[in-house]
């Protein structure tokens, strides 16, 4: 179940938990967006949730089958997650909820009212892209993502059952070109 207002009026209204924030496309070697999120409740007017409904908020570098992601999910905590294909076409999936041997920082709850994440892509000295998310400027997760330098997304924002406000956008990074779609093995 995904609330929110339909992409059409037909009937069968399609609802999309994220969206694009433009048609630009950046490289993953230099990119950073960060923004003010403020999480709440859906209001009474919309039916009670499962208990096992999913809600989150989140801001990332995506497109198809790539996606660097910073999650706020209430009772369960900030979050970074990454899914895409190495050039040699392998796909590389996890979290930081899962990948703790791995991770340096502690894990953070989501704060209370407006906080601001920021996500942070840059090639380094490998050849690798370091990650880090970020709340309020205290580092929470921090990857070295091999196989992602190089790639090319766009900055979503999305939010499933909660009531999400994203302010004060703001992206920096080395515009590219739209990447040829990914060749699937058949």
């Amino acid at each position: 179940m995904q609330w929110g207002n339909s992409t059409d009026m037909s009937e069968n209204p399609r609802l999309v938990p994220r969206t694009y924030v433009s048609h630009r496309y950046y490289s993953s070697n230099d990119f950073t967006v960060e923004a003010e999120l403020q999480l709440e409740d859906l209001s009474a007017e919309f039916p009670p949730l499962a208990s096992d409904a999913q809600r989150f908020g989140e801001i990332s570098f995506r497109i198809k089958d790539l996606q660097v992601s910073i999650y706020a999910i209430p009772e369960a905590g900030m979050r970074l997650m990454w899914r895409y294909y190495t050039p040699d076409g392998v796909e590389v999936a996890d979290n930081s909820a899962r990948d703790l041997s791995n991770l340096v920082e502690d894990e953070m709850q989501v704060p209370l009212g407006r906080f601001k994440v920021k996500l942070r892509l840059q090639k380094n000295k490998a050849g690798a892209t370091d990650v880090e998310a970020s709340v309020n400027g205290q580092r929470f997760a921090h990857k070295v993502l091999l196989g992602l330098a190089g790639q090319v997304g766009k900055v979503a924002v999305g939010c499933r059952n909660l009531s999400c406000r994203f302010d004060d956008l703001i992206v920096t990074g080395k515009p590219a070109a739209r990447p040829a779609p990914r060749k699937t093995e058949q």
